[in-house]
């Protein structure tokens, strides 16, 4: 799926998105100590949800597959300095640059609908996580409906309509997280967003 970035970034709805994953992820994730964090955002797309991490954090790792997705990202280093694109199917740890390997927080957004291989990807992020580090992967909720976002015309590279609940915190347990949690972003709850996500959290012991 190679989408070109300006037509992402200027789509209100994945500017939306971005936001209100950023909004969950504050509530849920201790930001407010986490100004020596280094973190790694799996499918970083152009960057619409790193860049709203940046301030908080101190440096990002982006990975994406897609050469413009990443050549889009990198270009906010202009105004988002501690941010670094890597062009990348992440699948391994020797993928990544080998002063970048740990991480105190993995963070996925509307990526894990893409994912043949979830739990992979699931218990590389554990593995790349210092002890204490947290993973928050946001994502559509698989519904009735969900398969609007993604109609047959549409389907190149999306293995599924969304995440479950269930499947997702069976998948973190596994991976060896505790203190997980999957559930319903608030706002979606209240009906405020099209297609509801959840945002599915755990930490590394």
């Amino acid at each position: 799926m190679d989408i070109e970035p300006k037509k992402w970034d200027d789509n209100p709805k994945h500017v939306e998105a971005a936001e209100r994953a950023y909004q969950a992820i504050q509530s849920s994730i201790p930001l407010s100590s986490a100004s020596q964090w280094n973190v790694l955002e799996i499918g970083c797309g152009t960057g619409l949800l790193s860049m709203r991490l940046s301030p908080r954090v101190k440096n990002i790792l982006g990975v994406d597959p897609s050469s413009q997705m990443i050549s889009a990202f990198n270009k906010k280093k202009e105004q988002y300095s501690n941010i670094d694109g890597v062009e990348v199917l992440l699948e391994r740890e020797d993928q990544l640059p080998q002063d970048q390997r740990r991480f105190d927080f993995v963070a996925s957004h509307l990526v894990f609908h893409h994912i043949p291989n979830m739990y992979g990807t699931i218990h590389l992020s554990h593995t790349l996580l210092h002890p204490g580090g947290h993973i928050a992967i946001s994502d559509f909720q698989k519904t009735t409906h969900s398969e609007l976002f993604h109609p047959k015309d549409k389907m190149e590279g999306v293995e599924r309509h969304g995440i479950n609940v269930e499947e997702m915190e069976d998948l973190l347990h596994k991976a060896g997280f505790v203190d997980v949690s999957v559930k319903l972003d608030k706002e979606t709850e209240e009906g405020m967003m099209s297609f509801p996500f959840l945002l599915c959290t755990g930490r590394k012991a």
